[in-house]
């Protein structure tokens, strides 16, 4: 598949501004979007992906870091799509499932969009994405430019014994709604991940250190609903060890409608 043709990737300012110990890296959100938008390009519908691994960095070297390095591959089934470069030997593999996405309807609790959500519960603040953004910066050493810092401040809402953390996406007008379909999903994914890392920040202390992403147990994408300038992020069932954090993630618009939904998401400490 011709990754520059479709996506232009050479002029991807996004990768561009996502930075590891000063170097450029391919985050967890770009394999996930191109897996979503080529299982569409070959199937003409959003799948079910499936069983996702990600080794935890992909360097990314010169201007032309695109150029005759990407493999995407579709088994003769159409169950297992690869995306993977020549020269870091990191891959993405996952199964799709082709039906199914058309059926399921998720809707939002009512209780998370309603204005009086936090009645009869306690609403905490957990942490500003300012200070989320400048901690995991200074102390690991991730550089996130302006296109990928698109998460809110992170909450965490008691309820009767259960907990849920939940942040804004905040999108640019200007730079998200211009976007192609893979530059929308690979902000929008990155910011669910950063909400992971957020809430470990926010629980362990600033010096918690930097985490990405390693694995999906399931990601699905609900192409029919519009995505809006402003998305709901929430994040429930966290678990959070020393080299670890896991979540499952749903992503909702202006209307309350799960746009993306992910289980099992993982990420790993990088020290």
């Amino acid at each position: 598949v011709d990754f520059l043709r479709t996506f232009g990737g050479d002029d991807d300012k996004f990768l561009q501004e996502h930075k590891v110990f000063g170097e450029i890296t391919l985050p967890g959100s770009f394999f996930i979007s191109s897996a979503l938008c080529f299982s569409y390009l070959y199937n003409r519908k959003f799948v079910s992906i499936k069983k996702i691994k990600l080794l935890s960095r992909f360097i990314l070297k010169g201007d032309d870091y695109f150029k005759n390095k990407i493999n995407i591959n579709l088994s003769n089934d159409k169950n297992v799509l690869s995306v993977a470069f020549k020269d870091s030997g990191g891959s993405i593999k996952a199964i799709c499932h082709l039906t199914g996405v058309d059926e399921k309807e998720l809707k939002i609790k009512k209780d998370i969009l309603d204005p009086s959500f936090t009645k009869n519960s306690k609403k905490d603040l957990l942490v500003k994405s300012r200070e989320f953004y400048e901690a995991v910066s200074k102390n690991r050493g991730l550089v996130l430019g302006n296109m990928y810092k698109n998460l809110g401040n992170v909450y965490k809402i008691t309820r009767a014994g259960s907990k849920v953390h939940y942040a804004e996406i905040n999108l640019s007008s200007e730079t998200f709604l211009d976007g192609s379909v893979y530059e929308k999903l690979t902000r929008i994914i990155d910011a669910g991940f950063q909400i992971l890392g957020a809430v470990a920040v926010g629980e362990n202390g600033k010096n918690s250190g930097l985490y990405l992403p390693t694995g999906i147990r399931e990601i699905l994408h609900h192409g029919k609903y519009l995505i809006g300038d402003k998305l709901l992020v929430v994040l429930s069932n966290e678990t959070r060890e020393e080299n670890f954090v896991e979540g499952d993630i749903n992503i909702f618009n202006n209307s309350g409608e799960i746009i993306i939904s992910a289980a099992g998401v993982r990420l790993t400490k990088v020290n």
